[in-house]
């Protein structure tokens, strides 16, 4: 689907590490600006999934929605965006309140058959869920946060299998 935008009949896109700059690049389609917290250890968001498209009729999909989350530069709380796949919009911020962003911050992410975001907190290896069909309130937060199966696993990797079990990795 990418549009051949100076019509010379060939898509240009990068296809290895020499990357094109962003205005010359025919296969992307948007860009977002994501305000994290800057440091050397926050390079930026870690757990970017996409959600599984949603069924408009038998033989119909709506385009896949995007999960990201990070360490915001307004606070340390971590914020998590679901972003439309298509336009790069925001349609959902969740923000993950008292969540001292620390080293590297929320590490890895999976989806699970819910389309709902699981991810690790590298630091502690809290493992939150946050909710796919939630706008969070004043009274709802969207997301749960579970206590550490091992306190000192060091969360590196993490996915979630057809029978809905959450898997975690350790580093070390």
């Amino acid at each position: 689907n990418c549009e051949d935008k100076n019509g010379n009949g060939t898509i240009e896109t990068s296809t290895d590490a020499t990357f094109l700059p962003w205005d010359q690049d025919e296969g992307l389609a948007w860009r977002i600006e994501i305000p994290r917290k800057a440091s050397e250890e926050r390079r930026g968001p870690r757990a970017v999934q996409w959600t599984a498209p949603e069924a408009i009729d038998a033989c119909h999909y709506a385009t896949p929605k995007i999960w990201t989350v990070f360490c915001n530069e307004a606070d340390d709380d971590a914020t998590v965006w679901l972003v439309n796949g298509v336009d790069g919009s925001i349609e959902v911020e969740i923000p993950i309140v008292d969540y001292a962003c620390k080293t590297y911050g929320p590490y890895g992410g999976a989806v699970d058959a819910d389309n709902n975001l699981w991810f690790p907190d590298r630091e502690s290896t809290t493992l939150y869920r946050v909710d796919y069909d939630c706008q969070p309130t004043g009274a709802e937060t969207c997301w749960e946060a579970f206590p550490p199966p091992d306190p000192d696993m060091d969360a590196y990797g993490i996915t979630v299998d057809t029978m809905g079990r959450v898997w975690m990795a350790g580093m070390g």
